[in-house]
């Protein structure tokens, strides 16, 4: 995964930085500096709106479009950012936070069957935390499931149509909180159950989720997307494949998406 912040320099220019997310780290390899730099729970409020768009190739926009600032997540396809100076192009897994809101003239073009996770954060929202490493992940189809109970068992069944049901670009589900969870090879997390409703993207690595009912289990790498409705029930495991990091988005239960 790589993560960009796109802002506004002293000249008022488009200005192209790595981008610090707030991840809290689980397991083993975490140290003690890891710890440190773990956001306070308050983070996890300053987040407005979760949008799932879907992009034709050769789509282009501005980066200044939008009249609130965004985190642009990368589900499958590409996008290629151009400003005066740099241009950059984002994979599936990759991260970008697009804050170049007054006068930004920097341009996104879309490649084919490109998804994005957009998420409106609040003003006061900060790049801070760590920049992750840029390492190389499992170049394969881009998967959408859902998890949801039937019976008492977790299932999987394919959610490949979730993003072609964003009616407008200004349409939008609320986001309860946000999570950036980075976990440690070869972790696991026996049976378990969910509170809430979430979207899980993952952003490199391995997030294995197992079920009792069908589907089995699905591992989730970069760009894979996973609606998790598991309240009740068995529940279902979780296993680490390397080091890995994901986003947890908690949605309402009476979701648009349902």
């Amino acid at each position: 995964m790589k993560t960009y912040h796109l802002g506004l320099d002293g000249q008022g220019d488009t200005k192209l930085e790595s981008l610090p997310l707030p991840f809290i780290f689980n397991g083993t390899t975490a140290t003690d500096r890891d710890r440190e730099r773990a956001p306070g729970p308050e983070i996890a409020q300053k987040y407005a709106a979760l949008r799932l768009l879907k992009r034709q190739a050769g789509f282009v926009e501005n980066t200044a479009a939008r009249a609130y600032p965004r985190l642009l997540i990368i589900a499958s396809g590409s996008v290629e950012l151009t400003t005066a100076y740099m241009v950059a192009e984002l994979s599936p897994g990759d991260v970008m936070y697009l804050d170049d809101l007054n006068g930004g003239t920097g341009v996104l073009t879309y490649g084919e069957d490109t998804r994005i996770i957009e998420i409106e954060v609040s003003t006061d929202w900060k790049p801070e935390g760590v920049v992750p490493p840029v390492i190389k992940d499992a170049g394969v189809a881009n998967k959408v499931v859902e998890m949801h109970v039937a019976d008492e068992k977790a299932h999987f069944r394919d959610a490949s149509g979730l993003f072609d049901l964003q009616e407008t670009d200004d349409s939008a589900e609320s986001i309860l909180a946000v999570s950036f969870l980075a976990f440690s090879p070869d972790l696991v997390s026996d049976w378990h159950t969910e509170a809430a409703v979430s979207i899980v993207v993952a952003l490199s690595g391995g997030f294995e989720l197992q079920v009792g009912g069908q589907g089995g289990e699905e591992v989730l790498r970069a760009g894979d997307v996973c609606l998790v409705d598991d309240r009740t029930g068995q529940g279902h495991i979780t296993r680490i494949h390397g080091e890995t990091r994901v986003v947890a988005i908690r949605i309402p239960n009476e979701h648009r998406w349902r």
